[in-house]
């Protein structure tokens, strides 16, 4: 069973992990602390991450938080 790390920067404090960023079979480009959401319907990446990967458009949705 995994096990993650909570950062109380959040409140209330919410489970973290370190994640690395890159082309599929290629050397990783960012070291990114990203908030684990297991009840999440979306993952947000930096846009200048994804230009730097050259990831294509698939699609563009509005999305808002409360």
């Amino acid at each position: 069973m995994a096990v993650y790390e909570y950062d109380s920067s959040y409140f209330p404090a919410a489970s973290v992990f370190d994640m690395r960023i890159g082309p599929p079979g290629g050397t990783p480009i960012a070291d990114l602390r990203i908030l684990l959401d297991t009840g999440s319907d979306a993952t947000i990446v930096p846009l200048s991450l994804l230009r730097r990967l050259h990831a294509p458009k698939m699609d563009q949705v509005v999305m808002r938080s409360l």
